[in-house]
């Protein structure tokens, strides 16, 4: 997702630079991506050659790793500095490249302000040499997750971890996020972090819902071994056990890279019967699916240092305007709490025995609705609702970055 956050920051700032010039890896000739009608003129490729120029599995990216797999030494190395500047994405020849093409951008077009996005962390070390060759530039960091995520031991040598993580992200004017709950952790490295939430994108018209044949809980995207489906199963285990619902009218139904993962969470329940596996999707068709779907399961997970995670699904969830069933493992989390009270959502659950009957209530009142015919969109307020679009969301970032002096008020610059 986030090729999406950066396509739509890329494009809505056009609304507010002169010129904006994209640096982008020439991997994506070869692996799955989304169509984004941006001019091609202003996109530059870098040559790359890194572990995924050679995957054998050149289909889907994603996680895709069970729940008890611990990481080998090698794919912690490979995530960890120095070697993920080698090993990982991007790689050192994107990085050389990226360099000399960007020197030449920043040249060639006076270019004012650099905007890059983690992962991959080679897009930082890139902007990191170009603001060391054009100390004039201003450039914001931003972090859609977590490089060091607090409690986990994923990464080698910690200590030189952090130490690569000040040297880089100091350097920055400013650091970004799309979660509040980063931003206490980013604040060890820099004193400006702002928050950028994923959005929505607009369009001339959504697809208008097709009639399943059955009640449909989906989940699209990637699946973490820290998210649980333990609850949500046994509570459709029940519902089927005791009559209230029948097997063969009820469909949960899984769309993305980690089908490994989605299976064995549906075996693990004995509800394999229900379940069903789209692997990838390109968005358009996630995006029907979620509007097609009764329910859209939202799993998310906290931690007692790490609070708030709020993935980029959540924004088409919204979109779709379908009941979103969101269950949480690791306990209450008042960032989402106060997001779903905002909105009007009362649809949260927690990773506990005790929000069984909750769910079980929960899902038997969509299925009776769906069962009679009966609408099952909601209306969020309106002005909230709003505020989640991409074109809102950059043009309070732009007043945020005028208000700190990232960029000047009175002139649309270069970027």
């Amino acid at each position: 997702m986030s090729s999406i956050r950066n396509y739509n920051v890329a494009k809505h700032f056009q609304n507010y630079f002169s010129d904006v010039k994209v640096l982008t890896t020439t991997n994506r000739r070869w692996f799955p991506k989304e169509e984004f009608p941006f001019d091609e003129h202003h996109v530059f490729e870098s040559p790359t050659i890194d572990y995924r120029t050679f995957s054998f599995s050149k289909k889907a990216t994603g996680v895709n790793t069970m729940p008890n797999d611990s990481k080998s030494f090698f794919v912690k190395m490979k995530d960890s500095f120095p070697f993920n500047l080698i090993f990982g994405l991007g790689g050192l020849i994107y990085i050389f490249f990226g360099v000399l093409i960007g020197a030449y951008l920043v040249k060639r077009n006076k270019i004012t302000h650099l905007f890059s996005s983690f992962k991959p962390y080679s897009d930082h070390v890139i902007a990191w040499w170009l603001k060391v060759l054009f100390p004039s530039l201003k450039w914001i960091a931003d972090y859609n997750n977590l490089h060091i995520v607090p409690g986990e031991k994923k990464l080698l040598w910690m200590s030189l971890q952090k130490w690569f993580e000040r040297k880089i992200a100091s350097k920055a004017d400013l650091l970004t996020t799309c979660s509040e709950g980063l931003v206490e952790h980013l604040e060890q490295y820099h004193d400006l972090v702002l928050v950028l939430e994923y959005g929505m994108m607009r369009y001339e018209s959504l697809p208008k819902p097709k009639p399943r044949e059955k009640f449909t809980i989906s989940y699209t995207g990637s699946l973490y071994p820290d998210q649980s489906t333990e609850i949500l199963f046994e509570s459709l285990k029940q519902l089927i056990e005791e009559g209230k619902i029948s097997k063969d009218k009820i469909s949960v139904t899984y769309a993305g890279a980690s089908s490994n993962l989605w299976n064995y969470y549906a075996k693990n329940k004995g509800m394999e019967s229900i379940s069903e596996n789209l692997g990838v999707l390109p968005l358009d068709k996630a995006n029907e699916l979620q509007i097609d779907s009764q329910l859209n399961l939202l799993l998310t997970w906290r931690t007692k240092l790490l609070i708030g995670i709020i993935p980029s699904k959540f924004y088409d969830y919204l979109q779709s305007k379908r009941n979103i069933l969101m269950i949480i493992k690791g306990g209450k989390d008042i960032t989402w709490e106060k997001k779903f009270r905002q909105l009007g959502i009362e649809s949260i659950f927690y990773d506990t025995p005790e929000f069984i009957p909750n769910i079980k209530s929960f899902v038997l009142h969509q299925y009776k609705l769906w069962e009679k015919g009966s609408s099952q969109f909601v209306e969020y307020p309106k002005e909230v609702f709003e505020g989640y679009y991409w074109d809102k969301l950059i043009a309070n970032y732009y007043k945020e970055l005028t208000s700190i002096g990232i960029v000047d008020k009175l002139h649309r610059q270069k970027s």
